[in-house]
């Protein structure tokens, strides 16, 4: 759980010339405006959306505090076009571009850089090709098959309290006890940014919903990284359940191996809901890195413009940078949903601690307030 990034963009393989030339078949098929036996498949669709996510904190870590302005992380501003057409056999195809536009991101944000600038980036350019039988296959940029676990949240309270704790304030810095000077330490060395980990560009697969809500997907990524996940979305009677476990390959440079394991179960006449995960890798320098999650969120009707939504969490992880560390984080968030004008408001405190055997680094506190607007 070590936050060294993904691998160098290098393949560790290609296909055969035969699966090539299948995959290329069913596009241009899926593609053609008549199908094989004749019928016309329908118009291509298209749409575009976006959103605008702005949030302001204020960073307490032990010697200052301070206010920034930033883009979220959390479900960040971009746009997105979506282009689909379906074939009368039932195979269909579709194409998304989603281009993230980030002024000052989380990520790059931290106590001595203040004001990083825009940042635009290529979240989504992906080609998909389906079938209702057959299940669907995505290659390009997108999300890899183990990005699960953020969607359990049933808490309501998403994007401002992701399960990716980390993902809040990534960037910025813990204060060394010792010196009380910045350290080189930031929050996302020791707490996951679960999104920027597992957006990549790889081909993946999606089995189709199988008996009783269960689906399996796989991915392939450079440097023969792959991964693959079971996910169980039931529909029962009165109740929300979602549940999820992943393998990851490789995910980072230091890691060989990784699993983790969520649930969430809501229910709906009450609103309360709980989210417990688990998660554990293997490092290659002997470190077991291991993780317990617990989220209570509380869904209600309060007013009449849309939904009111509470929550608190917490996370402990053990040597998630280095031997014999710990590193934990609180949060409690309120959201409202301003239904009519697809408008999430939210505010929340998350506190993030880490002790380690080889520097002593003092608590980090963040007050975040903002707004979300889809379109």
């Amino acid at each position: 759980m070590t936050r060294s990034g993904p691998r160098s963009p290098r393949w560790a393989g290609t296909w055969s010339g035969r699966a090539r030339i299948f995959v290329a078949g069913c596009i241009l098929l899926a593609l053609s405006p008549h199908t094989a036996s004749g019928q016309e498949s329908s118009e291509p669709s298209l749409r575009l959306s976006g959103r605008i996510h702005r949030m302001v904190m204020q960073v307490r870590d032990g010697s200052e505090t301070n206010g920034f302005f930033t883009d979220s992380d959390q479900g960040p501003t971009m746009l997105r076009a979506d282009a689909r057409r379906e074939a009368a056999s039932g195979w269909w195809v579709a194409g998304t571009v989603e281009l993230g536009i980030q002024s000052n991101r989380p990520f790059r944000v931290s106590q001595d850089v203040s004001d990083p600038g825009t940042e635009l980036t290529v979240r989504d350019a992906e080609l998909v090709l389906g079938h209702p039988r057959f299940g669907t296959a995505s290659f390009g940029r997108g999300f890899a098959s183990a990005w699960v676990l953020p969607s359990l949240d049933l808490s309501g309270t998403t994007p401002g309290a992701s399960l990716a704790v980390g993902m809040l304030a990534p960037g910025m810095k813990f204060v060394d006890a010792a010196t009380n000077e910045l350290s080189d330490v930031r929050v996302n060395d020791h707490f996951a940014d679960a999104e920027r980990l597992l957006l990549s560009d790889r081909f993946r697969y999606d089995s189709p919903a199988l008996a009783g809500g269960m689906t399996l997907s796989g991915s392939i990524a450079a440097d023969a990284r792959w991964d693959a996940s079971l996910r169980y979305f039931p529909d029962p009677e009165e109740w929300s359940v979602r549940a999820a476990a992943t393998y990851q390959h490789e995910p980072y440079r230091d890691v060989e191996h990784k699993v983790d394991l969520g649930v969430a179960v809501r229910h709906e006449d009450s609103g309360l809901s709980l989210i417990p995960a688990v998660g554990r890798s293997w490092a290659l320098d002997g470190r077991d890195v291991h993780g317990l999650f617990l989220k209570v969120g509380w869904l209600a009707d309060l007013v009449s413009v849309g939904t009111t939504a509470f929550s608190v969490d917490g996370v402990s992880i053990r040597n998630a940078a280095v031997s014999g560390e710990r590193s934990e984080s609180f949060g409690a968030f309120v959201q409202q949903r301003l239904s009519e004008m697809d408008l999430l408001i939210y505010s929340g405190f998350r506190r993030y601690e880490v002790e380690r055997p080889d520097i002593g680094l003092r608590p980090l506190n963040v007050l975040a307030t903002g707004a979300s607007f889809s379109f």
